[in-house]
């Protein structure tokens, strides 16, 4: 038995031969993120967002190859009539240009963009690049020019674009329009590549919006969730998608383009499942002239639906489908299976997965791991509806209210909070009831999920991985205009006078382990609340318990929190530079 296990380890670590590259796969965690297809379908470009490498998988033998080109790598691209690829390094701010041939993968060019890319999408003409900023909330537009020598063409920076919400998914409208999607919440941009500006906003009431599709009519397809806040978390309200609902919406261009400014939009929606058969946490969407092909990222499985939303089947695949690539021919599905790192191949003429390709060796998984795929697993909810990940997105929250029996009670609902960086926030929960996070977490599967599994080792896991959530740099941080020494010091001392430490101490992730009274009640009449950290809130797009404030100057303006005559117009201006670069 011993030496069978010695066979299988060497072939598993045996040198891959792709297109006369001889690449070792290590041991380890890759976590893809996204692919594309080369080479006329023959080779499966995967980006690994863990390992900082590029998967080749050959389409026809199922080998596969990697080339390390990055840190984390979170998105690829082909660019229009080329041999090139765009992909984004999420931690080293950088588009790599990647090229394939018989020798190989080569590494053409490093763009620096905004800090922290997310994504990237290329026009059809192939001249210009869209890259999403996450935590910078920005956008880089990039143009190809001809070097200075008369070579090849190099992408360069044209436009830099402040974002108000941090994007992921986007995607071109025409030649020279981009859509880009709020990662967290429900907010569109519309961008003039031309110009560098936003030429129109939008905002849908909804969350999550995992991928923007162009279909063939013209129209963009957009998978996303909608949380009730009038709802409770309850067995009905669960089992009927009344609490949260999981769809893909379909937006005509022409609807985002016309420059009609701020406004909501009145999408078609196509409803996910249904009651007895949630659908949690959709996440790419490919779209083919008579039906849509989405993954579920929480169930683990791929949904074929018509066009009109009567027909759905559901084929399994790996853990959390991230990304899905379709064929020429609309024949095949490449799923991306990023907590399983693995390729599932499915048949979409016969609704059947055809194989799974794994992308190489990985270790065996610890707490955090584990914690990790239960995060992301809506199958741990009533109905598999949705996973700890479709409120706190990416484990940062969705800005959202749900009534939940948090507070101890249903009809109030309340702020999603962000779990990066919880684990220094305690005690738990808006009114302080728990005291320690894993009693939270438990609290939150058995009386929010509703789910049926919350054994010691599934909450101990889920704390280990919720523990290690980092928090997000501030915007101004992550765009390298951090304030100036002399700002941050008036600012902390405005802090301090104006009493904000006795309940934001920065010895304590700016919170304390008590509750106090800021003047604002909920509907029950309670007024009491453990205050949330200030570590990072120029990333959360709503703040106070109800979400009633959409910034800090709202706080501190607005609703005068704290009192009105406690600070000048200066100190406060002051008090406000200082908070958005916690």
């Amino acid at each position: 038995m011993k030496h069978a296990i010695a066979i299988f380890m060497l072939l598993l670590l045996k040198p891959l031969v792709l297109d006369g590259a001889e690449l070792k796969l290590r041991v380890q965690y890759r976590r893809p993120s996204a692919a594309a297809l080369i080479n006329d379908g023959r080779i499966l470009c995967v980006a690994n967002r863990r390992s900082g490498t590029l998967s080749l998988v050959d389409t026809e033998h199922r080998s596969v190859s990697e080339k390390h080109i990055g840190q984390q790598l979170s998105d690829v691209e082909v660019v229009p009539g080329s041999d090139r690829m765009l992909v984004t390094d999420f931690a080293g701010g950088t588009v790599v240009v990647v090229s394939h041939s018989e020798n190989g993968l080569q590494i053409s060019d490093r763009v620096e963009v905004a800090a922290w890319p997310e994504s990237v999408v290329v026009n059809r003409s192939g001249k210009i690049a869209c890259v999403a900023s996450l935590w910078s909330r920005r956008v880089s537009i990039l143009t190809q020019r001809k070097s200075v020598n008369g070579g090849s063409k190099r992408f360069e920076m044209l436009h830099q674009i402040d974002l108000p919400f941090a994007p992921k998914a986007a995607a071109f409208v025409g030649t020279d329009h981009v859509v880009v999607a709020d990662c967290f919440g429900g907010r569109l941009a519309v961008v003039d590549c031309e110009t560098g500006v936003i030429s129109s906003e939008y905002e849908l009431p909804v969350h999550n919006i995992r991928d923007i599709a162009v279909g063939l009519d013209g129209r963009l397809y957009l998978t996303c969730q909608r949380l009730n806040p009038k709802a409770y978390a309850d067995y009905e309200d669960i089992h009927w998608g009344i609490l949260i609902e999981n769809e893909v919406l379909a937006v005509r261009p022409e609807a985002l383009i016309a420059p009609r400014g701020k406004r909501v939009l009145s999408p078609e929606r196509i409803s996910l499942g249904g009651p007895g058969e949630g659908a949690g946490d959709p996440a790419s969407i490919v779209v083919t002239s008579n039906q849509f092909v989405v993954s579920l990222a929480g169930t683990d499985e791929v949904a074929i639906v018509d066009r009109v939303g009567v027909r759905q089947s559901r084929v399994p695949v790996g853990r959390r489908p991230v990304s899905v690539i379709r064929d020429s021919e609309a024949n095949l599905a490449y799923v991306v299976n990023s907590l399983s790192d693995s390729v599932s191949i499915v048949d979409l003429m016969d609704n059947r997965l055809v194989d799974t390709i794994s992308l190489g060796p990985s270790p065996s998984p610890g707490p955090v791991e584990r914690g990790e795929v239960a995060f992301f697993s809506a199958k741990l909810s009533h109905e598999h509806w949705m996973s700890c990940h479709s409120c706190h997105t990416d484990g940062h929250t969705n800005n959202g209210l749900a009534d939940t029996l948090g507070d101890g009670d249903f009809g109030d609902a309340k702020r999603v909070p962000t779990l990066r960086g919880v684990w220094a926030t305690g005690p738990w929960a808006w009114n302080g009831s728990q005291p320690l996070l894993h009693g939270q977490i438990q609290k939150s599967l058995r009386s929010t999920m509703r789910t049926s599994e919350s054994t010691a080792d599934l909450i101990t896991d889920l704390t280990a991985y919720v523990t290690k959530l980092e928090r997000p740099p501030s915007v101004a941080v992550a765009r390298g205009e951090g304030p100036h020494p002399t700002v941050e010091y008036k600012g902390r001392e405005v802090f301090e006078s104006a009493g904000c430490s006795k309940c934001h101490n920065g010895f304590t992730s700016y919170t304390t382990d008590d509750t106090f009274d800021v003047g604002l009640s909920d509907a029950h009449g309670s007024s009491l609340f453990n205050p949330p950290s200030l570590s990072g809130i120029s990333q959360r797009d709503r703040l106070l318990h109800d979400g009633r404030a959409r910034s800090i100057e709202d706080v501190l303006i607005r609703f005068d929190h704290p009192s009105p005559e406690s600070l000048s117009a200066s100190e406060r201006k002051t008090l406000i530079e200082f908070l958005l670069a916690l």
